[in-house]
C-alpha cells in the first residue's frame, strides 16, 4: 500500500519533494463533501459506492491534466482514507478513496449519451486505486445487461447521475 501511496503522491507533487510516505492512516466508510454523501462497500449503502472519474489511465496508470470525455472510468470505492504525507518537510493532509477501476470494455461508448459500458472484471492495484477526492466526478447508476458480445458475455453498464 506504501508504494501504492507512494507513486500516486508522486503524480500530485514532484519527487524529490516527497520526504515521507507514513503508513499510519485513518479510514473511514463514508464522507460528506459540501453537502454530499458519498459511501464505500464497507457502508451500510453498498450501491452508492459507484463513482465516474477522470483519473485512472490504461494499465493502472495516471491521467496527467490532458483530460477528455473518453478518458471517463468507473469504478466502486472501496473505502476512504485521511492520509498525511510530509512534502518539502510539512505535513499535508490528504482524503483519499481506495477505488476498484473497473476495466475497460471495446464497446466503452456502445450506447449514447452518459451511458458508459464496463467490464465485470477489476483492474488490479495501482497508483491510481487511490484518488483524492476532488477528481470524483459524479456518483454513477449501475446495471448489467447479457449478450452484449458475441460470447453472450454479461457486461457492467454504468449511467453518470
Amino acid at each position: 500500500m506504501q508504494s501504492l501511496l507512494y507513486n500516486m503522491y508522486c503524480k500530485l507533487y514532484t519527487a524529490d519533494s516527497i520526504t515521507q510516505v507514513p503508513l499510519r492512516h485513518e479510514e473511514f466508510s463514508q464522507v460528506e463533501v459540501f453537502g454530499q454523501l458519498f459511501t464505500s462497500l464497507k457502508s451500510r449503502s453498498q450501491r452508492s459506492s459507484a463513482v465516474s472519474a477522470m483519473w485512472p489511465g490504461l494499465s493502472g496508470t495516471i491521467i496527467g491534466r490532458q483530460c477528455s470525455v473518453e478518458d471517463i472510468r468507473c469504478g466502486n470505492i472501496e473505502y476512504f482514507i485521511l492520509h498525511t504525507p510530509v512534502i518539502n518537510n510539512v505535513s499535508h493532509t490528504h482524503i483519499l478513496a481506495k477505488i476498484k477501476w473497473y476495466e475497460d470494455h471495446p464497446r466503452k461508448n456502445w450506447f449514447k449519451n452518459s451511458i458508459t459500458v464496463s467490464a465485470t472484471l477489476f483492474e488490479e492495484d495501482s497508483e491510481a486505486s487511490f484518488m483524492p477526492l476532488c477528481r470524483i466526478m459524479s456518483r454513477c447508476a449501475s446495471g448489467v445487461g447479457r449478450g452484449w458480445d458475441r460470447r453472450g458475455g454479461c457486461r457492467s453498464c454504468f449511467m453518470l447521475l
